[in-house]
């Protein structure tokens, strides 16, 4: 399995096991993207010809806040460090969890009246985020 390492501007790096190769990009009939598994054809005299991408053959890629404790700790530090702000990311992006919303009213005018207080206990709730409990602080059910 042949794998692309690294990528500058005008060279990709293929590594398969021990060894490495460096390729330059024209050599390519895709986009290269580090991860990417490849096949390399050759011609007569031995050089590379053509490296393709191998069909269906990507590498896993791992979204970082699929992970529920990573999605709660990207919670926590929008709204401790962006307070109301953060809720409204967290509501109009890709973070928002499904059937629920973050206060974001609550957050801008509790923490007013509470000197940041309620934005902090708020932030650190939020590090035990549940989808499935029946309530959690800072979010309501839509």
């Amino acid at each position: 399995m042949i794998k692309i390492t690294s990528i500058s501007d005008t060279h990709v790096v293929l590594s398969e096991e021990k060894r490495s190769y460096s390729v330059a990009l024209e050599l390519l009939n895709f986009s290269p993207r580090v991860g990417d598994i490849v096949e390399i054809s050759y011609a007569e005299d031995g050089s590379i010809r053509r490296v393709t991408l191998k069909p269906n053959q990507e590498a896993p890629r791992q979204d970082f806040i699929a992970d529920d404790k990573n999605r709660n700790l990207v919670f926590f530090l929008l709204l401790f460090f962006l307070g109301w702000i953060g809720s409204l990311i967290i509501n109009y992006s890709s973070l928002k969890p499904n059937g629920w919303k973050s206060r974001t009213l609550a957050h801008f005018f509790f923490s007013l009246l509470t000197w940041g207080i309620y934005s902090i206990v708020v932030a650190i709730l939020a590090l035990n985020f549940d989808e499935n409990k029946e309530s959690n602080v800072g979010f309501f059910r839509e």
